[in-house]
């Protein structure tokens, strides 16, 4: 995802609407630089994701970080010799490894049961910070 970057943050334009007194339409005045990712369900928590992880359609993004957290509690960390960590859950259903790449970004690979979920984190030179989400 990125950030909405603009000239003038927080600018806003009222427009009176026409025939209906003390009535105005609202609309950004801020000049963007970058539009940024608009927040919206689908860039939140995908219908397909939700469905993997057993969550209905109305699920909120929340809702699955709280049902894989809940799902991993590690009770074995393993520091490798590639500099990746790799953590077993208490149950045994479920692995996280984390992996630093050469680029900076940053891969972790959740597994629970039959279900295997990797999160990229892109640290881009703007300053930025970009997360991908996939099911493997």
């Amino acid at each position: 995802m990125k950030d909405r970057v603009s000239l003038h943050p927080n600018r806003y334009k009222l427009t009176p609407v026409s025939g209906q007194a003390d009535t105005y339409d609202l609309s950004r005045a801020d000049e963007p630089l970058e539009t940024g990712t608009p927040i919206t369900k689908n860039t939140m928590l995908t219908d397909n994701v939700a469905f993997h992880m057993g969550l209905g359609a109305d699920a909120l993004p929340t809702e699955m970080w709280a049902l894989t957290n809940a799902n991993f509690k590690a009770q074995k960390t393993v520091f490798n010799a590639d500099g990746s960590i790799t953590e077993t859950a208490l149950n045994g259903n479920a692995t996280r490894t984390t992996v630093f790449n050469d680029d900076g970004s940053i891969v972790e690979t959740l597994s629970v049961d039959d279900k295997t979920f990797t999160k990229t984190t892109i640290f881009p030179e703007d300053g930025s910070v970009e997360e991908r989400v996939e099911i493997i």
